[in-house]
């Protein structure tokens, strides 16, 4: 779990980086969200939920989104690993399950279904049929090269976005570490760009 851009988010920064997370972007306010993945096997988590209370959460972005608010995302997810499968899983509010927002909308049942989802994430990603699909897209040398039809957002590490492309073509990227999104029809990656 993670906070908006005015909390010390840089502590989790070996976790983000190691699972190609951002977080403490955008901080929409106390928002109430009704926007959900429908994508499998995400999609387990918000059953029996019609909406989320947050509490001045901060932006994320991963390989998954999960919850959409003002064209943000406020949780994302991963598979990972091989036979046995894994899920990391950013959520940009710590205050979505505490004593205040607990027993708020269905911040409960979204918590109950979290915990059985991660209890069962071998299977639950197991089901999704996770293989490797080559990214359409490159990094090189300072530029991002997309494929025909790939988008590409690009992301500072505290979460701005810094730029959004359309392959095909060949883009500079911005000096320093930034996260690029990749999103080809229904699938999506994250990759670590570094340019000095």
């Amino acid at each position: 779990m993670s906070e908006n851009n005015g909390c010390p988010n840089s502590n989790l920064g070996a976790l983000l980086d190691t699972f190609g997370f951002t977080a403490g972007g955008t901080d929409p306010g106390d928002v109430t969200m009704t926007a959900f993945t429908s994508q499998a096997p995400w999609f387990n988590l918000f059953s029996g939920i019609s909406a989320i209370y947050m509490d001045d959460p901060g932006a994320v972005t991963g390989g998954n989104w999960l919850i959409e608010y003002g064209g943000n995302y406020f949780a994302a997810a991963e598979c990972f690993g091989t036979g046995t499968q894994g899920v990391a899983m950013i959520i940009g509010d710590n205050n979505l399950w505490d004593n205040n927002t607990l027993n708020t909308n269905d911040n409960k049942v979204f918590l109950l279904n979290t915990v059985d989802f991660l209890a069962d994430a071998g299977s639950q990603c197991g089901a999704t049929e996770v293989y490797e699909e080559p990214v359409p897209a490159r990094v090189l040398a300072g530029r991002l090269a997309l494929e025909p039809g790939a988008k590409a957002e690009v992301y500072s590490v505290d979460g701005r976005l810094l730029g959004a492309f359309e392959g095909p073509g060949s883009f500079r990227l911005p000096k320093g570490v930034s996260v690029v999104r990749v999103v080809k029809g229904r699938r999506s990656w994250s990759l670590k760009a570094l340019w000095r």
